[in-house]
C-alpha cells in the first residue's frame, strides 16, 4: 500500500537520478529506497526508472508519475499546515513587503506567516508550496488562486539633490532581472551606467551617498532625506491573489 512517504522517496530519487544520493538525503538505507520504488512500480504495474551501473534515468511513465507525486505531496503539506496552524500564509514580493510593512497596511503580522521572495523566484515558490494569499507584481493564471485586488504603487526618481539629475550619474537598480522597478527605470533612464544591487536598503544607501539615482516607492520614511527628481509620480500595478 502506498503512503505519502513513498511519494517523497520517489520525488527525491527522480530529482537526484540516484538511489544512493536519495538515500543519503532522506536518511534511509539504500535497500529501503530500492524496495519502496519497486513496491510503487508493482502497485502501478509500471517501470518508472531504468537502472544503470552509474545511476538511473526516468522513463516516460516515471515522468508522468513525478508530476502526480509532486501534486499530491504539495497538497498534502498544504492541508497539514492548515490543520496544525492557525496562521495565514502570504507569499509576498520583497519590495512590496518593505513598502506595505512601513505603511502599516499589512494584516496582523503576528497572525501571519510571510514568505518573502524576489519577482524572479515567486513563480518557483508557487510550484513548491500552497499559500493563502499572494502579493506580487507578477500577474498569474493559476486556477487555484483568484485575483482579489489590483493596486497601484506610486514611484519617483530619487537623488541626493536636484543637481545630480542632469549629471552622468549611475542608475541604481535591483539585480533581479524581473523586478518591475528595474524595467521601468531602464526604460526612463536607460542611457546611464547601471549600479546593480541585491537589496532595497542597499539601493537607498547608495542614493543617500550621492553615488546614484534610483526609481523608488514614495511615502517611505527612509526616503525623507532624499529629493524627488520628477515633477509627477509614476505608478505601477501590483496584484493580490487569494486561494480559492
Amino acid at each position: 500500500m502506498m503512503n505519502i512517504n513513498d511519494l517523497i522517496i520517489f520525488i527525491e530519487v527522480y530529482q537526484k537520478e540516484s538511489i544512493n544520493q536519495a538515500a543519503k538525503a532522506l536518511g534511509y538505507a539504500q535497500s529501503n529506497i530500492s524496495q519502496r520504488i519497486k513496491a510503487l512500480e508493482t502497485l502501478y504495474d509500471a517501470t518508472f526508472f531504468i537502472r544503470y551501473h552509474h545511476g538511473i534515468s526516468s522513463t516516460g511513465q516515471g515522468d508522468l508519475f513525478y508530476q502526480y507525486a509532486q501534486k499530491i505531496v504539495k497538497e498534502t503539506k498544504a492541508i497539514q499546515q492548515k490543520l496544525t496552524s492557525k496562521k495565514k500564509t502570504v507569499l509576498c514580493s520583497e519590495l512590496l513587503f518593505n513598502v506595505l510593512y512601513e505603511q502599516r497596511v499589512l494584516e496582523d503580522i503576528q497572525a501571519t506567516d510571510f514568505i518573502i521572495a524576489s519577482s524572479s523566484t515567486i513563480n518557483k515558490k508557487l510550484t513548491e508550496d500552497v499559500y493563502d494569499q499572494i502579493i506580487s507584481f507578477n500577474q498569474m493564471e493559476k486556477p487555484e488562486y483568484q485575483l482579489k485586488e489590483v493596486k497601484s504603487l506610486a514611484l519617483n526618481v530619487y537623488g541626493k539633490s536636484k543637481e545630480i539629475y542632469d549629471d552622468n550619474i549611475s542608475l541604481v537598480v535591483n539585480r533581479d532581472q524581473l523586478c518591475p522597478l528595474r524595467h521601468e527605470a531602464r526604460r526612463m533612464l536607460g542611457d546611464r551606467t547601471l549600479f546593480e544591487l541585491d537589496s532595497f536598503e542597499g539601493m537607498i544607501k547608495i542614493v543617500e551617498q550621492g553615488d546614484g539615482i534610483a526609481l523608488l516607492p514614495t511615502n517611505l520614511k527612509s526616503l525623507q532625506t532624499l529629493v524627488k527628481l520628477l515633477e509627477k509620480n509614476i505608478h505601477i500595478n501590483y496584484f493580490v491573489y487569494e486561494r480559492m
